[in-house]
């Protein structure tokens, strides 16, 4: 089926995602709507508003990954194989990326958005945005792609003004969002949520830009793959600036659950254990290394505890993922099948 690109009220994707997304400061937060489906790197500005603060002799840098493009190798931003790694969406059909540190320069990559409306003063804000390190580097077929390094210093900065700069390299200001320093961010199988509060003591801040406003000597980094890239790359997905009186939406946005799937590796069936799952009605899904959908079956989380039989399926290593009733990813786990 073709994908339709449109643009919808705020309402409708509150109603679509059970996320009130008028609570939410940030436009599109999921990068879902897009003016038209992307069809190489460099096209940010494709997920409306969002756009590249900054530009390499005139050209946005930052990344649109969407469904509607062809998965790699035919395509370069398809969903969830592409050409920076396999990935899929938190939520939805698309995610964002941005190159965040290099072992040989100071390059940099972001992204920014106009706020709905600006930071008001004395209020207190949650904010937040999901990451996920891009793993083409674990792979023998495309050894220089992907992520060579995971890094910490990933963050969001509130400004006044847009920022426009016509450099590949940092953004020299100071985020009021910052992931821990020391805490590597390494996972490239789950979303890792970078969070913090800000409160503004003269309000007015419109904009949020997101990425690595360190120098490398400032950012700790692990090298995590023999990828030849020499990069660090990170998928970026959900972003939210919330009142934190808003207690609800602030929940939608942190869901957490806790599941368990045994045995792994497993042979004819799985166990899937739930716990502080609302939806009644799940779907399982298996892929292959190539983006496949090889398996799905709906389950009900009301049982606490569901087996899944796999005669038909071939032994190989598959992502495993449970998305809820909302399209919200809740699970996502590597699992071995064996015969």
């Amino acid at each position: 089926m073709k994908k339709l690109v449109f643009t919808f009220s705020l309402f409708a994707v509150c109603y679509s995602f059970n996320i009130c997304f008028s609570q939410n400061l940030v436009p599109n937060p999921s990068f879902e709507i897009i003016s038209s489906c992307p069809t190489s790197e460099g096209q940010i500005n494709y997920a409306t508003p969002w756009f590249s603060p900054t530009f390499y002799a005139s050209i946005p840098m930052s990344d649109e990954f969407d469904t509607c493009e062809p998965q790699w190798p035919n395509g370069a931003i398809g969903v969830p194989l592409n050409g920076k790694g396999y990935q899929f969406p938190r939520t939805g059909n698309a995610y964002a990326g941005i190159y965040v540190f290099a072992d040989y320069e100071q390059g940099r990559e972001y992204i920014s958005v106009k706020l709905i409306s600006p930071i008001v003063a004395g209020k207190k804000y949650c904010i937040g945005f999901y990451v996920s390190l891009c793993n083409f580097g674990d792979t023998l077929f495309e050894p220089n792609l992907g992520s060579t390094y995971a890094i910490d210093r990933l963050g969001a900065y509130l400004s006044d003004s847009m920022i426009n700069l016509n450099t590949k390299y940092i953004i020299p200001v100071l985020p009021q969002i910052e992931n821990p320093k020391g805490h590597i961010l390494s996972d490239t199988l789950n979303w890792m949520l970078v969070s913090g509060t800000y409160s503004s003591k003269t309000g007015g801040e419109q904009y949020i830009t997101i990425g690595n406003f360190y120098e490398n000597d400032s950012t700790n980094y692990l090298k995590v793959t023999n990828s030849h890239s020499h990069l660090s790359y990170y998928y970026i997905d959900d972003v939210y600036v919330l009142d934190c009186s808003d207690t609800l939406g602030i929940e939608n946005y942190q869901n957490s659950t806790s599941i368990n799937i045994f045995p792994n590796p497993a042979s004819d069936y799985i166990s899937v254990q739930f716990s502080n799952v609302t939806n009644d009605n799940c779907i399982f899904e298996l892929y292959d290394a190539l983006g496949n959908n090889v398996f799905s079956k709906e389950i009900n989380t009301t049982e606490n505890s569901v087996n899944i039989s796999f005669d038909n399926v071939a032994k190989g290593v598959y992502i495993c993922r449970i998305l809820n009733a909302d399209n919200l990813s809740i699970y996502n786990s590597k699992l071995v099948i064996i015969k």
